[in-house]
């Protein structure tokens, strides 16, 4: 899988990656990270709020976090 990140390079080729904003990450890796970030969204929003406000927040905190985020991409259905 591949997501945009920020991470630092170790060497040339994963430099040249990063230039072009593409890293390699396990998807345990990406998984954490956004669990991560969901538990941070709850515990600074609290419930009660509307969907809108918690996927707003959410993808600020994914992309603060170097992950590159797409809300609500039209999908075509087969």
């Amino acid at each position: 899988m591949r997501f945009l990140t920020a991470k630092g390079a170790k060497d040339a080729k994963e430099f040249r990656k990063r230039e072009e904003g593409i890293v390699d990450m396990d998807i345990e890796e990406t998984a954490g990270i956004i669990v991560d970030a969901a538990l941070t969204v709850h515990r600074a929003l609290g419930p009660g709020l509307l969907e809108s406000v918690y996927q707003t927040c959410l993808a600020h905190e994914l992309k603060s976090r170097g992950l590159k985020v797409e809300c609500e991409v039209l999908q075509p259905i087969l």
